[in-house]
Formats: C-alpha cells, sequence, structure tokens
C-alpha cells in the first residue's frame, strides 16, 4: 500500500507541475502570438540576438536593404527577421545587374518588365547553404509568381557563418537563381521559368555585378 500511495501521490505532483508550467507558457507573448512591430525598409522590432547577440544584415548592389535586425535559429544556420521590404529599379545603385537578372524569364513578365517588387517579412531569410545565400519567396508582380535567390559560394566555415561580437562579416554573392509561374487569368496559358544554369543544374552568374551582404554583431 506504501508503493502505491507513493506512486499515486508522485503522479498528482506531476500533473500539478504540469498544469502550472501550462498556464506559466500561455501567458507569454508569444504563446499569444504576438510579434514586435515593424516597418517596411527599416530594423524589425524586438529579438535579433542569440546569446546576448544582436544581429543586423545590409544589403548592397542592384538589390538594396538597408540596416536590418535579424534573428538566427537554434543551429544558427538561419537568419530572419520582422521587417517587410520593398525594392525598385528606380533606386538601385546596380540596375543593369537588376535588369539583366530579370530579363532571364522575360516571357513571364506582364507588362514586364520587373521594376518593383515587395517581400513580407515571413517570405526572406538568410542562409548558410552551400556558402550564404538570401532567398525572397511568393512575390508577385508584373503577372507572375517567382522567388529568387542571390548566392554566394567562395566561402568556408570553421563554425558559424555569423560574426562575432563586435565583428563585420561581408559576404560577395556573385550568382543568382530564380523560378517564377504565370498568374492565372493571363493570357497564351500557364508559363513556367527556372533558371539554375542549363544542363549541370548551377546557379547563373549575377553581370555585371555581385550583391553583398554584410552580417554585424553587436551587444544589446
Amino acid at each position: 500500500m506504501k508503493a502505491a500511495q507513493f506512486t499515486l501521490t508522485s503522479t498528482v505532483l506531476a500533473a500539478a507541475l504540469a498544469l502550472g508550467l501550462a498556464v506559466a507558457l500561455g501567458a507569454t507573448p508569444a504563446a499569444a502570438g504576438h510579434k514586435p512591430s515593424h516597418s517596411p525598409g527599416g530594423g524589425g522590432g524586438g529579438g535579433g540576438g542569440g546569446g546576448g547577440i544582436v544581429y543586423e544584415a545590409t544589403l548592397t548592389g542592384a538589390f538594396v536593404f538597408d540596416s536590418v535586425v535579424v534573428t538566427p535559429n537554434t543551429r544558427e544556420n538561419v537568419l530572419r527577421s520582422n521587417t517587410d521590404l520593398l525594392f525598385d529599379i528606380d533606386v538601385s545603385p546596380d540596375s543593369e545587374t537588376w535588369f539583366k537578372m530579370f530579363d532571364t524569364c522575360k516571357e513571364l513578365w506582364d507588362p514586364g518588365p520587373v521594376e518593383a517588387f515587395f517581400v513580407g517579412e515571413d517570405d526572406w531569410s538568410i542562409h548558410e547553404a552551400g556558402g550564404v545565400r538570401v532567398v525572397f519567396r511568393h512575390i508577385e508582380d508584373q503577372g507572375a509568381e517567382f522567388r529568387f535567390q542571390l548566392i554566394g559560394t567562395e566561402f568556408e566555415f570553421m563554425e558559424s557563418f555569423l560574426p562575432e561580437l563586435n565583428e563585420v562579416r561581408e559576404y560577395s554573392l556573385t550568382e543568382f537563381a530564380i523560378t517564377a509561374k504565370s498568374l492565372a487569368g493571363g493570357s497564351g496559358g500557364t508559363k513556367f521559368c527556372r533558371t539554375l544554369g542549363g544542363e549541370f543544374g548551377n546557379p547563373l552568374f549575377l553581370m555585371p555585378s555581385p550583391v553583398t551582404l554584410v552580417i554585424t554583431a553587436s551587444a544589446p
């Protein structure tokens, strides 16, 4: 009987602790679906670091965004942000590279070419994957939905691609890959474009100039 009573007491105690933990977690902003405030083109709100570090990313070249707070995942191989992005060829310092990249799928753009597009906060990220790449997804513009990646492959990482505290890392993104599909309702049926560098399946080179990604790490 003493063993049975001990088992019953332990079970009740464990259930009570689990209930208390669930209530405590349910009261946090994350569980309530709270997201930090953000604004297009600016630094994302809240967080942004791992281990007491705030990471910020800047992109320059044909595609530009100013310093944006980014947050690593637990494996520290993906960075995401709470910031929407807006790109416009009229303010691009390198409109020639912009135009040549999108010209690879020129048969899809209606009326074309792509001159501006919006990317929501959940639809872009930075990855350590075969080098470093910035990925933009689920973009709708000029009669098509498309995604593209800006890719740099000439890097070797001993541990993480993220900088250490007070360090700055710069990556030259020299290649791209783009996938596009015409939106429903257009003339000529559904069209597809998947540009991955011909028979070898490699990305194409950004021409004439690469895009530069800079990641900085600072104290909160």
